[in-house]
């Protein structure tokens, strides 16, 4: 059975503070509402280098996700802990990509483009920050970047959501 040392209970006290003041500051910068400041879900920015923000959900085209623009091979982490459910290449849409459904929650979060295939295998849990892979031009992609979703309720079955930028900026100023 598990039992928290009082080291692991300190960091998690220190991580919801943290949280929680990030949260007020968005508050108080008018950045988000307060509804939308506490329904933001935990989660760690999944491109790990200078990056900018180029086509969101819509964008004119049915565009499901949210472009994040960044050198060829930056590093990409996963942002929510959870069990990868499909690593696979689609060479007109997503090239390489892979699905995570976030442990604890009916959310999934979708990563595509990415330069080769992606690091943890299917069927395997991966971690906030564990390597996912690296930032490409794969498939239908002008450009390098990570096309990333944030699904309401887990893959397949759920869809993407248009809260994925909102919930991206947020992990981007906290991460």
């Amino acid at each position: 059975m598990f039992s928290p040392t009082p080291a692991r209970d300190a960091g998690r006290r220190t991580r919801n503070r943290s949280l929680a003041a990030a949260a007020v500051a968005a508050i108080c910068m008018g950045a988000v509402g307060v509804a939308d400041a506490l329904a933001l879900p935990d989660g760690t920015f999944p491109v790990r280098g200078k990056h900018q923000y180029w086509d969101g959900f819509g964008a004119g085209r049915g565009h499901t996700g949210q472009d994040i623009g960044a050198d060829c091979g930056t590093r990409i982490e996963a942002a929510q802990t959870g069990r990868v459910v499909q690593v696979a290449r689609d060479g007109s849409g997503y090239g390489n990509y892979a699905v995570v459904n976030v442990k604890g929650m009916n959310k999934a979060d979708f990563y595509a483009h990415m330069k080769g295939r992606a690091v943890p295998e299917e069927g395997t849990t991966v971690h906030e920050g564990e390597r996912m892979g690296r930032v490409g031009q794969t498939g239908n992609a002008v450009g390098c970047h990570l096309h990333f979703e944030y699904w309401k309720g887990s893959y397949p079955g759920g869809e993407p959501t248009a809260r994925v930028t909102k919930v991206l900026r947020y992990w981007d100023r906290n991460s």
